[in-house]
């Protein structure tokens, strides 16, 4: 790990402990729960299920607290954990509730893309005329169209890919940004868990960036592995100081943020 990546690894963790974790957890009807890999299978009354460590099992379906499992797992919030105080410790139940009150995040897509939409019909995209470059329906420019040019300061980028990998996203390139002082982040996201650490990602490297160098913006464009647009963000370092400090936090950032 070069010195770099390994400067940039504290503050994603920051941010990702307070995000909501991947694993499937499978609750129970005794208050207890188990942590999964995947969600469970039930064959003729009873359930299958992996734990994390790899191992198969299996037990009476009736003793799962089903809507309970469901409901936090579609929120991503199985095995939600918060940094505070220097300590590591699981959501309450009601900051868990807090969090499955909220819009999932293709509600907020189709919430944006439909208000984009209705503000623009009829518009043709149009120009940046500072970039040359097309411009979204939403009225900002299209960052997918920018130049494919290296960062290039090597070792920084690949201290972001290596970071960005490290989080299970694989397919990353990192370029000049369209600005002179901008870098740009093109990723490959599958799934929502994926968007928030490509957005944890993007503000722990610009906000380490920032101490050393004159970065001034980390463009970040996400599409599906079928190319489709997923979203793009321009984080300056007072957004990513908001992420890091979790005076915001990650789905109302996207909320907030997310250009299409």
């Amino acid at each position: 790990m070069n010195r770099l990546l390994k400067a940039l690894v504290p503050t994603l963790l920051s941010l990702l402990l307070a995000a909501p974790a991947a694993a499937y957890t499978i609750y129970l009807k005794d208050g207890s729960k188990i942590e999964a890999r995947e969600a469970y299978e039930v064959i003729d009354g009873t359930a299958y299920f992996t734990y994390i460590n790899g191992t198969r099992t299996f037990l009476d379906a009736g003793e799962i607290d089903v809507e309970r499992t469901r409901t936090a797992n579609e929120q991503n919030l199985g095995t939600a954990l918060v940094l505070e105080g220097g300590r590591v410790r699981e959501m309450k139940k009601d900051e868990v509730q807090q969090q499955v009150d909220r819009k999932t995040l293709a509600d907020l897509i189709a919430s944006r893309s439909s208000t984009n939409l209705d503000r623009n019909q009829g518009d043709a995209p149009g120009t940046d005329l500072a970039t040359g470059l097309p411009l979204t329906r939403s009225g900002h420019t299209d960052l997918r169209a920018a130049p494919q040019r290296p960062y290039g300061d090597v070792e920084r980028a690949s201290a972001i890919v290596g970071l960005f990998q490290s989080q299970g996203l694989e397919d990353v390139e990192i370029l000049e940004g369209t600005g002179r002082r901008s870098l740009l982040a093109r990723v490959v996201t599958s799934s929502e868990p994926q968007v928030f650490r490509a957005i944890a990602v993007a503000a722990a490297a610009l906000r380490q960036a920032t101490e050393d160098s004159d970065l001034e913006s980390f463009q970040l464009v996400l599409v599906t592995p079928t190319g489709e647009r997923a979203g793009q963000f321009e984080i300056t370092p007072e957004m990513a100081d908001d992420l890091v400090s979790r005076r915001v936090d990650l789905p109302l950032f996207f909320q907030a943020h997310v250009q299409f």
